[in-house]
């Protein structure tokens, strides 16, 4: 697994919050935060690490029945980062012709997602587009 491998110090920026133990992803989280500044181009990481973490812990207690694995952990943790950051640049990826579809298919998940998504970016002040929200919402699993 990826945190056995790369040994990272914790982003010294991060909040204290960030920094307690979760559920036992505390390990995953402190190398995320470390590795966060080579995925961002504009954001500052010390601004993102919290909020992404955050947005992993709303996303598993709704869309996991499981205990959350480390590799989804780590795709949740980064595609919210770039998310963000694409958001923050003015370059959100376009609403994809099936995003009617799935935002109808999936509506309650749809909304759920938009509105964790929308809670967490308050601080970056940043309004994510229905797009961006859809690639992320086909990532993860559906419930029923």
């Amino acid at each position: 697994k990826i945190a056995n491998i790369i040994e990272v110090p914790l982003q010294e920026n991060c909040t204290q919050e960030h920094r307690q133990e979760n559920s036992g992803r505390d390990a995953t989280y402190q190398l995320l935060a470390g590795q966060l500044g080579k995925f961002l181009k504009s954001l500052p990481p010390e601004k993102v690490c919290d909020l992404c973490q955050n947005l992993v812990e709303k996303i598993a207690e709704y869309f996991f029945t499981e205990p959350i694995e480390q590799d989804a952990v780590i795709r949740i943790y980064l595609h919210a980062a770039c998310m963000f950051d694409r958001v923050h640049m003015n370059e959100a990826l376009l609403e994809p012709e099936w995003a009617e579809k799935k935002q109808k298919e999936r509506k309650e998940d749809f909304s759920y997602l938009k509105k964790v998504i929308a809670t967490s970016s308050v601080s970056l002040q940043l309004d994510v587009p229905s797009g961006e929200v859809c690639y992320f919402l086909s990532s993860l699993p559906k419930i029923k």
